[in-house]
């Protein structure tokens, strides 16, 4: 009877072991997930910024092709 409460006692105290080095683990996985979360929000500014600067520019490339062409339109019937 002694043995297994002796048995018992080093299970539990195998069992609270294990139960902290999860909680460890958990805790390190939510920390890992939250360094994520911020990367990725950043990841996010700079693609929306990136796609705002495009944007812009593609607006400026249309202006220079419509004005080339209504400069190539000019000059075809003007000459």
């Amino acid at each position: 009877m002694y043995e297994e409460l002796v048995d018992l006692i080093e299970k539990v105290y195998n069992i609270e072991e294990a139960s902290i080095t999860l909680q460890k683990g958990v805790s390190t996985c939510e920390d890992e997930i939250e360094t994520l979360a911020m990367e990725t929000r950043v990841c996010e500014a700079v693609v929306e910024k990136e796609i705002r600067e495009c944007k812009m520019q593609l607006r400026s490339l249309k202006n220079i092709v419509v004005f080339a062409l209504v400069m190539l339109f000019f000059f075809k019937f003007m000459f």
